[in-house]
């Protein structure tokens, strides 16, 4: 389970005390200060009453801001928890979380990403550079990604943690979890032969495609709401084939950690967003083809690549793996397209 914090630690009020104490559910303090010993072992001792043989004052107090840390951070863990817990609740949505593009909050590399986000106007771009400053600013030395799924009526980014899946994208490829249709196609030559930076810092981690995928949807999102008003967004032809290739993208990825990282595979927010996101992508893709049947030529510009893949998809093992993680009914109604 990935839990992040978004607000600094506070400081109790009140004198620290047995930390059991705190919790009414010993199930969730328990669940909590596993998660905290998991993801700040070097930051955050486990809270413990504070032994009698400390003589000093000075050692007593020192030992009573580390106990309140440690019971903040596992007070905050278990909120994390519950929410997770509630939000899933009869919903497939994955847990998300809202940033600001108030650059003033930030530092570092994070402040020089969200700088660049503010002004960036291709929103393809803009989403990896929101990526990068919620990795750099929430992510605290753990593996993995932030995502950008959109916008919320505020103007706030709405992002997603995802826990990097096992392997890399060369085991991805070695694995053959990916339909043999695909590897003629660009963006595989694109995002698995030369993916992220070149170099010796090359970007080779899975997620790295997910970062793709989250910017793919919002920029095809954007292009779409744009050409459906009558304008003529720039790169008309990612609207809906960049959105249509990270579906079979994910899907092998998903293959991929069912056969070399079962836990991974079955992580729950893992699977949510895997869900959500193609129902993003499909939808970007059936509304397109819907504006097109109206009358509207510019989706003709794909030239049937989108519909190719659509159609190879469907009669690929990894079609029926999203068959067998979610119900035919999701299945039939994400991929109905009527091209």
């Amino acid at each position: 389970m990935a839990l992040f914090f978004l607000t600094p630690f506070s400081v109790f009020a009140e004198p620290p005390r047995e930390a059991q104490d705190l919790f009414a559910d010993p199930d969730l303090y328990r669940r909590a200060m596993e998660e905290n010993a998991r993801l700040r072992p070097a930051t955050i001792p486990s809270p413990v009453p504070i032994p009698a043989s400390l003589s000093s004052a000075a050692d007593r107090a020192r030992e009573v801001e580390k106990i309140r840390a440690a019971m903040d951070a596992a007070m905050k863990l278990a909120e994390k928890i519950k929410a997770m817990e509630s939000s899933r609740a009869g919903s497939a949505d994955p847990v998300t979380f809202p940033i600001h593009l108030d650059c003033s909050k930030y530092t570092g590399a994070a402040r020089e990403m969200c700088l660049k986000a503010r002004v960036e106007p291709n929103e393809h771009e803009r989403s990896h550079y929101l990526n990068s400053v919620c990795r750099q600013a929430y992510a605290e030395g753990r593996r993995g990604n932030c995502i950008h799924m959109g916008w919320d009526a505020n103007g706030n980014a709405i992002m997603t943690w995802i826990d990097e899946p096992a392997g890399t994208i060369p085991g991805l490829i070695a694995s053959n979890c990916t339909p043999s249709f695909f590897r003629s196609c660009h963006r595989y030559s694109t995002y698995f032969l030369q993916p992220g930076t070149p170099g010796p810092q090359k970007w080779d981690n899975v997620s790295y495609l997910f970062d793709e995928w989250g910017a793919y949807n919002v920029g095809g999102r954007e292009r779409l709401d744009k050409a459906l008003k009558g304008e003529k967004p720039d790169l008309m032809i990612n609207i809906v084939e960049g959105p249509m290739d990270f579906v079979v993208i994910a899907a092998s990825i998903a293959q991929y950690q069912q056969t070399t990282a079962l836990a991974n595979f079955q992580n729950q927010q893992f699977r949510d967003f895997i869900r959500k996101q193609i129902e993003n992508s499909m939808a970007i893709v059936r509304q397109a083809y819907e504006a097109q049947a109206a009358g509207r030529a510019f989706v003709g510009q794909t030239g049937g690549h989108t519909r190719a893949i659509y159609e190879q998809f469907l009669r690929s093992p990894q079609a029926q793996l999203l068959r067998q993680m979610y119900g035919d009914a999701w299945f039939d109604r994400t991929f109905n397209i009527d091209f």
